[in-house]
């Protein structure tokens, strides 16, 4: 007898909030959404399942990212007509956040911004896509946990099998773990670049729209990615540096020899 057991995902609203939204450059009202994993069996849940995050999504460009339940003082339940009104419930700080965001950008647009500002906006602004970013990877199953326990599950198996066999039959045990190791490499590969097509046909225009006036140089960016890759943040991992450089020349951006300065 099959028993269908197993989790997935649920995505429950849970009221309102006023953000900062990097899209619309201003602050906005937000819909806040609870995701749960909920066990189930044959397809029917058990319980409510277990808290795995939340997002917010933006009520004007339906962008969403990533958000924290401590970031805000409470979660509004209805729809409030005054974004004043959310804002004082929910998010007090938003404004003076905006406020020093759009300080930052004239800085640096000015020219007078030193690197380690101008390495700040950066990360404000590529960041903004990064839960895009982190949603749609794990979207293609980049569940590292799951992945290893399948290969190891295999190898396991196909170890047992070659000590067992001898001759030319364990050769070709060892030959056929060699091949899935090799096939397992080249899958995460395709997922890997499939994900960075996707992030420069949705997130390209935005980027190079948000970085242009900044003129930044491959250097910086390349810093930049770096730190976001070092953060295990997904968007370090999968935008690529080529084609955002290359994008934002093609923009008309003049090519800048400036590099960071070493801290």
């Amino acid at each position: 007898m099959l028993i269908i057991v197993g989790t997935k995902s649920s995505k429950k609203k849970v009221g309102w909030v006023a953000d900062v939204c990097a899209f619309c450059r201003d602050v906005k009202p937000f819909q806040f959404f609870e995701y749960r994993e909920v066990g189930h069996l044959y397809y029917l849940p058990l319980g409510r399942g277990k808290v795995q995050g939340y997002e917010i999504e933006c009520v004007s460009c339906k962008e969403s990212w990533g958000a924290e339940l401590e970031d805000y003082l409470a979660i509004r339940g209805e729809p409030s007509e005054s974004i004043e009104d959310l804002i004082d419930e929910t998010n007090p700080g938003a404004p003076d956040d905006l406020e020093q965001w759009l300080e930052l950008e004239e800085c640096c647009e000015s020219g007078q911004g030193t690197d380690n500002e101008r390495q700040q906006l950066f990360l404000q602004l590529i960041d903004a896509i990064n839960p895009n970013v982190h949603q749609k990877a794990n979207s293609f199953g980049f569940d590292w946990r799951v992945w290893g326990w399948i290969v190891m599950t295999v190898l396991l198996t196909m170890g047992v099998v070659g000590i067992i066999l001898s001759g030319w039959n364990q050769f070709l045990a060892w030959i056929g773990i060699a091949v899935v190791v090799v096939s397992f490499g080249f899958l995460l590969r395709s997922l890997g670049q499939r994900v960075a097509r996707i992030i420069r046909r949705k997130y390209g225009s935005h980027l190079v729209e948000s970085l242009i006036l900044f003129e930044p140089s491959r250097a910086e960016l390349q810093v930049v990615l770096t730190l976001m890759k070092e953060s295990d943040m997904e968007v370090g991992k999968y935008l690529h540096l080529d084609w955002l450089y290359e994008d934002l020349l093609a923009a008309g951006m003049p090519e800048s020899q400036r590099t960071p300065e070493k801290t």
